[in-house]
C-alpha cells in the first residue's frame, strides 16, 4: 500500500498472515523476532493458548491473592479471546503476537527469560522462523 507515493510498512503483511492462522488454526511454531533493537525468541501461539497460560502463571504462584487475581485476569482474557473472534470478522488481521517460553536477547546476551510475552506486530523490524541460539561472547 502507497500513501503519497511512499510504500507504507508499518505492518508487516507476511507477519499478521502467520499471527493469524496461528490463531485461527490454534498453532504452535518457534519464531524470532527483533524488537527495538532486541531479539526474542520463543513459540508462537495462538491467543487463546497465550491467555491459558498467562492464568496458569498466576494459579501456579504463591499466595492467595495472585491466585485469585490470576484466576479473573484469566477469565477476562478468554472472554477477550471470544469476543475479538467475534468483532475481528472485518478487520484486517491480528495486531499482537503472543509468545510462551520467550527469551530477550539484547546486547549479545540473555537479558530475561518469560513465560508469556506481547508484542504488537507494527513494533517488529524483522523475523525468522525458528529460534534463535546466542552464546556468550568470550
Amino acid at each position: 500500500m502507497t500513501e503519497g507515493g511512499v510504500l507504507n510498512v508499518s505492518t508487516d503483511g507476511i507477519l499478521t498472515a502467520i499471527a493469524g492462522t496461528v490463531n485461527e488454526c490454534d498453532l504452535e511454531m518457534s519464531l524470532t523476532v527483533m524488537v527495538g533493537g532486541s531479539l526474542v525468541t520463543g513459540t508462537l501461539v495462538s491467543f487463546k493458548k497465550w491467555a491459558e497460560s498467562v492464568t496458569n502463571a498466576f494459579e501456579a504462584s504463591p499466595g492467595e491473592f495472585t491466585r485469585s487475581f490470576g484466576g479473573a485476569v484469566g477469565r477476562a482474557l478468554l472472554q477477550a479471546s471470544d469476543a475479538a473472534k467475534l468483532d475481528s470478522a472485518g478487520e484486517a488481521g491480528p495486531h499482537f503476537l503472543h509468545f510462551v517460553g520467550a527469551r530477550i536477547l539484547s546486547g549479545g546476551c540473555e537479558a530475561a527469560s518469560v513465560t508469556v510475552w506481547r508484542c504488537p506486530i507494527a513494533s517488529v523490524d524483522g523475523f525468522c522462523f525458528g529460534g534463535s541460539r546466542v552464546d556468550p561472547v568470550t
